[in-house]
């Protein structure tokens, strides 16, 4: 079966609503960064000992027989968000990257992208145009970017990229951008019996091409925007998670149950973070804070500038588990000595 390969509005969101990075050069004591990582039994050897026993602590609890926050295996559902959660989203979300790659392989065959605004500035890599151009500039790029290509050659398409083309900061390979802590949470939470989604902005095809081998998460299990060719109507309509309350309605509808353990960032969705911390059980709320501009980036880039302090008021109130990176990860990246 053919599908049309579409850049997809929402993976555009974070985009558009990003401020400046902050990347200046933090000032922070760089001793609360401990390189070194520790062998433990669960595991989770990137972890400070403090974060790494919240999550051991609740995860030996719901999985006692005898407690009364005992969870059954088939309810043990977790949730995680992907850009800024699982890897680095910084300075734009990963699939973005992609298209953003594949429309310069394909230029040499449209000299006439020269004479659009937004089509030519990517290619030069300044994303100023498209910043100040909003919706029409996506459609630009929908437009451009239409190609017939069945699953399997997508796949192989993302893997290349993903194997072979390197992010400028980190001087690695995109699939090597992933978030060693949070890699040894998802194996943690397997090994315990969790069934782990990802739930995203993203493409789901984009996703499913890479997500079990780096995540060990299968592509059944995977829940994200719809990126076939019904997405690229004229009103850049049909996108099924393309915002907080979608996520939480695909969770409904595909998952049947209220996830007990919920991982994203402070400046993810809202309605997912309240949907998990719904649950009947005793869920575990895990959020990162982007503060290591040394190792990765310092920001907070919402839709809402409200958002984040809103989220770490809330977190302080309902005991949310927040990961100060700079502080609760002694490694943001498996690459790093």
């Amino acid at each position: 079966m053919k599908y049309k390969l579409v850049c997809l509005f929402s993976v555009f969101i974070l985009f558009f609503s990003c401020k400046e990075n902050d990347n200046a050069p933090d000032k922070a004591d760089r001793s609360l960064m401990i390189k070194s990582t520790v062998a433990t039994k669960s595991g989770l050897g990137s972890w400070q000992d403090l974060p790494r026993k919240q999550i051991e602590d609740y995860v030996k609890m719901i999985s006692d027989s005898t407690s009364k926050n005992f969870i059954p295996v088939s309810d043990r559902i977790a949730v995680f968000e992907t850009d800024g959660t699982l890897w680095s989203e910084k300075p734009i979300p990963l699939q973005a990257k992609f298209i953003f790659s594949q429309l310069k392989q394909m230029s040499a065959k449209h000299p006439e992208w020269k004479n659009d605004p937004v089509l030519n500035g990517i290619l030069n890599d300044n994303l100023e145009p498209l910043r100040k151009s909003g919706n029409s500039g996506v459609k630009s790029i929908l437009d451009a970017i239409q190609i017939d290509q069945t699953d399997t050659e997508y796949t192989a398409a993302v893997n290349k990229w993903m194997s072979n083309s390197t992010d400028k900061k980190f001087a690695k390979p995109y699939k090597q951008n992933v978030y060693a802590p949070m890699i040894e949470l998802l194996k943690f939470l397997h090994k315990n019996d969790f069934k782990t989604f990802l739930v995203s902005n993203s493409g789901t095809r984009f996703i499913r091409a890479f997500s079990e081998e780096v995540f060990g998460i299968p592509p059944y299990q995977i829940i994200a925007s719809r990126d076939d060719d019904k997405v690229a109507s004229k009103e850049l309509n049909g996108l099924f998670v393309g915002d907080s309350l979608g996520k939480v309605e695909a969770i409904q509808r595909f998952i049947g149950k209220v996830p007990v353990f919920y991982g994203g960032s402070i400046d993810a969705d809202n309605k997912m973070i309240q949907y998990a911390n719904s649950s009947t059980y005793k869920s575990m709320i895990l959020l990162i804070h982007h503060t290591d501009s040394i190792r990765e980036f310092k920001y907070h880039s919402t839709m809402d500038s409200k958002n984040s302090a809103n989220v770490l008021k809330e977190a302080k109130e309902k005991k949310w588990m927040v990961i100060n990176k700079q502080k609760d990860w002694s490694k943001v990246f498996a690459f790093e000595k």
